[in-house]
């Protein structure tokens, strides 16, 4: 039986690598209207939110705003400094709990 998951599992996934290396994609396009918020290329992530872009949800059940800063991130603006890692919460904590970050 596990042979048989592991040998599906093997199949499936060179599969995979094989449609993709033909160029065929597997995941549906992005709606029309969130074109301009997804980053499809993006270097490290893949898929991530474009800076500074707004997008609206809607559904029959809520309406909602999404808004992004300057890193494409669904947070508060954050400093160089903050994005370089200083003052991140490990080297806070270093002093405190030695190892905790490590």
């Amino acid at each position: 039986m596990a042979i048989t998951i592991l040998a599906v599992a093997l199949l499936l996934e060179f599969s995979v690598r094989g449609l993709a290396r033909l160029g065929i994609e597997l995941s549906p396009p992005l709606p029309h209207s969130d074109a301009g918020f997804w980053d499809g290329n993006h270097e490290i992530f893949g898929v991530w939110h474009r800076p500074r872009a707004e997008s609206t949800h809607t559904t029959d059940c809520f309406d909602v705003r999404y808004r992004t800063n300057s890193i494409g991130a669904r947070d508060r603006e954050r400093d160089a400094r903050a994005r370089a890692g200083a003052g991140s919460s490990c080297s806070e904590t270093r002093s405190s709990r030695a190892g905790a970050c490590r």
